[in-house]
């Protein structure tokens, strides 16, 4: 793993990258009272119980409160959903998540959709069946976000992401709300996250400025083509490849808001539509669909989807070592207080 010249503060979104190129950014969960106001601050962390996990949860929804919607839980529902074979499986999965964020202050997330970086295929013509899907994913700016994928593949292809013993999936919920919450360090309000993310997000009336990639204005066509993207401000609906606009950067984080729906782990509480997908795409106003909006889909919705991806076992090792490395640098700030840019060697 490598930090990314500067990009390697706390303060404005701490970047690494992979053996494999892909770029990853941290997502702090502070470790406080004032988050974990009923567990507290004290637990043994290496001993955490499935019950205090459940408690870990609750505080983490009232924290995030503002994002959480009461009608979608991560729960899980049926293996279509999310590809876990039961409900022990996923609670598993999402308690090991749980005692990582605690213990660690935070979680790695994709600082880019996933994508494809080169011989894009539309998928489109394929979404009855659940196409073999071959492309080996990627998490780089200039790649071709992923649509057209069940919430199932979106999972499958998630695990490719990770390196050796250290696994990657797609986000529960409460990872979205999470995040949402962070960004809310670059600045950004409540509203502009929850009911109107028009103006850091790939919307249709987005005044966000482009500056590399590839544009689609007709996306859905299976005889669309990529055009290289002219810079200046962007004009109408067109998905993106991913990282092309600085505009739709916030806490180094890409694409967060719109261009393409993205699928989380979370139950919609609907039968009939019982996968989550989050944040807007490209073709709707930043006032329908903002970032914080959570709807629910069948596994096989005939829409732009693409999933989003954060590591979970891999937190085990690295935060540690930030942690410590965080902690030694910070005396060289001109105060204490990890508000202050550290360089982290």
């Amino acid at each position: 793993m490598s930090q990314v010249e500067g990009e390697n503060t706390l303060a404005n979104g701490l970047v690494i990258i992979d053996a494999n190129g892909n770029e990853w950014v941290w997502v702090e969960v502070p470790k406080t009272e004032e988050v974990y106001l009923t567990v507290g601050i004290d637990l043994d962390v290496d001993n955490i119980t499935d019950e205090q996990c459940n408690t870990i949860y609750e505080d983490l929804e009232q924290y995030a409160s503002e994002y959480r919607k009461i009608y979608h839980s991560d729960e899980f529902f049926s293996t279509e959903q999310c590809r876990f074979e039961n409900a022990s499986k996923y609670n598993a999965t999402k308690n090991n998540m749980l005692r990582s964020v605690y213990k660690n202050g935070g979680f790695w997330i994709g600082r880019y959709e996933v994508g494809i970086e080169d011989n894009f295929r539309n998928y489109q013509d394929d979404t009855q069946n659940e196409h073999p899907i071959t492309e080996i994913p990627v998490i780089k700016a200039n790649a071709y976000p992923y649509t057209y994928l069940r919430c199932s593949q979106a999972q499958t292809l998630s695990k490719q992401l990770s390196i050796g013993e250290k696994t990657s999936s797609l986000i529960f919920g409460i990872q979205w709300d999470l995040t949402c919450k962070f960004l809310e360090k670059s600045g950004l309000t409540t509203s502009e996250i929850n009911s109107d993310s028009s103006k850091w997000g790939n919307h249709s009336n987005a005044p966000i400025m482009l500056s590399r990639g590839k544009c689609n204005t007709n996306p859905s066509s299976l005889n669309s083509r990529w055009l290289d993207i002219t810079q200046g401000q962007k004009n109408g609906e067109m998905i993106l490849t991913t990282g092309a606009s600085e505009d739709a950067k916030k806490m180094n984080i890409y694409d967060f808001a719109g261009n393409v729906w993205e699928w989380t782990l979370e139950y919609s509480f609907d039968r009939t539509y019982p996968c989550s997908f989050r944040g807007g795409f490209y073709g709707n106003l930043g006032s329908e669909r903002p970032c914080g909006v959570l709807l629910g889909a069948i596994s096989k919705r005939f829409d732009t989807i693409v999933e989003f991806t954060a590591f979970e076992d891999f937190i085990f090792v690295i935060i540690r070592v930030i942690s410590e490395i965080t902690k030694e640098m910070s005396r060289y700030a001109p105060t204490h207080s990890l508000n202050q840019k550290l360089l982290l060697l």
